[in-house]
């Protein structure tokens, strides 16, 4: 097999699990991604770090100006995501956050985005704190999690099924992290968040479903459109104390 490394950028982007998960981000996640957007225009940070970059596929479709200012560093745990970032223009370094500290001075950038993530460490308490430490003083942290109470995972226990599937199937045959995620609702996340930020506001939002047409997606959205907390993820603005 040629390393990724070795990889031109069609070869890449050809590959069947990397294709898949980056049609999911944009066709699934349309609703966070123009949210993320609007604060990073809005904030206009100079130099930002995303944690858990992935493929850094929403920066070349919805802020492709931050990769032609090379102000955008990212750092993942699977290295094919990042060697596919790094093409795009980010600076990328591999890390694991359960184990290791960030490889950035203190007070590095303006903004950190984490996506993802949080739901998927043991340890968030001491990734907040590393985020506090190369975040500037008053610099803006964006933090996306699943939420814990969600129509959707409610009408999963309801009729029986574990409100973690399909995510431990997903890490496991994905194979980087074999264990399930810790979800959190609005007080938990303000909970492990305050001591090092403040947090300006919370948003909800929905993700899109590969059966979106069906009956019970269709309920769970007309009932969240009452109870904003019953929908799929909380996107959270803080600043850094």
């Amino acid at each position: 097999m040629v390393p990724y490394n070795n990889m031109g950028k069609e070869e890449l982007f050809n590959m069947p699990e990397l294709a898949y998960d980056e049609r999911d981000c944009l066709a699934l996640n349309a609703e966070k991604s123009k949210i993320v957007s609007k604060l990073v225009r809005d904030i206009q940070p100079k130099k930002m770090l995303d944690i858990g970059v992935c493929t850094g596929i929403f920066y070349s479709k919805y802020i492709p100006e931050y990769l032609e200012n090379g102000a955008i560093y990212g750092v993942d745990i699977q290295q094919e995501f990042l060697d596919i970032a790094a093409q795009r223009g980010i600076h990328t370094t591999k890390v694991n956050l359960d184990k290791e500290i960030l490889p950035y001075d203190n007070k590095s950038f303006d903004m950190v985005i984490c996506d993802g993530i949080l739901e998927h460490t043991l340890r968030p308490r001491e990734m907040f704190q590393e985020i506090s430490r190369v975040l500037k003083s008053s610099g803006q942290l964006i933090v996306i999690v699943p939420s814990a109470v969600s129509s959707k995972r409610r009408w999963r226990m309801l009729r029986g099924d574990s409100p973690f599937f399909p995510l431990i199937d997903n890490l496991l045959n994905k194979g980087f992290m074999k264990r399930c995620a810790i979800f959190y609702d609005e007080r938990d996340l303000r909970r492990v968040m305050e001591k090092h930020f403040t947090i300006k506001r919370i948003v909800f939002f929905d993700q899109k479903y590969h059966d979106e047409k069906a009956f019970m997606v269709w309920l769970m959205r007309t009932w969240s459109k009452f109870y904003p907390s019953a929908r799929d993820a909380m996107l959270a603005v803080a600043t850094n104390k």
